[in-house]
């Protein structure tokens, strides 16, 4: 039997309202404790949405001037058999603020995908991916001191907790063998 095939694909202008649906979905669970989009996102402001997570995308230039207002961060829908059961976003470096919360990797599943390995699956390609697409070697990733689902991916994915600050703090550092 084929396990279900878990997968990223990058936002993009062309994404219907499967994306918008998911992202209601999570912005009104109850316990989000992260902003994923607007709380009140409709049609129209879900259109806004894409053009700004694909305007982030881009690569920022160092000593530019939206440098210092903006993260280069790119986001990806994380799917199920090509469903869209998440939302995840791959920051290109780290500023002060991401070095406390959000780190290098962030990822939130809707609710009935958690706890049955998606999480690890989908933390898996984005660890790739940020490893060869923007070729960030140690990578961190903060979450919730009560994100035990999330730690224990971090655990198993070999990430190191160095510390707890506002959020838990797990370094996965880059070895050859990789």
């Amino acid at each position: 039997m084929q396990k279900n095939r878990i997968g990223l694909r990058k936002v993009s202008y062309f994404d219907n309202l499967e994306g918008l649906k998911v992202l209601q979905e999570l912005v009104n669970e109850e316990g989000m404790n992260q902003e994923v989009a607007p709380k009140n996102i409709n049609e129209e402001l879900y259109k806004y949405w894409i053009e700004f997570i694909v305007k982030e995308s881009f690569p920022i230039v160092e000593g530019s001037p939206q440098r210092r207002y903006r993260l280069a961060c790119t986001t990806y829908w994380v799917t199920l058999d090509k469903k869209i059961i998440g939302l995840a976003d791959i920051k290109h470096y780290l500023n002060q603020e991401n070095s406390k919360v959000g780190g290098h990797i962030g990822i939130v599943l809707l609710k009935d995908y958690r706890n049955n390995g998606n999480g690890l699956r989908a933390m898996k390609l984005l660890v790739q991916k940020a490893r060869n697409d923007f070729k960030i070697k140690d990578i961190l990733i903060t979450t919730q001191e009560d994100n035990y689902g999330m730690r224990k991916v971090c655990e198993k994915l070999g990430a190191v907790m160095t510390d707890i600050d506002e959020e838990c703090h797990y370094w996965l550092k880059y070895s050859n063998n990789q």
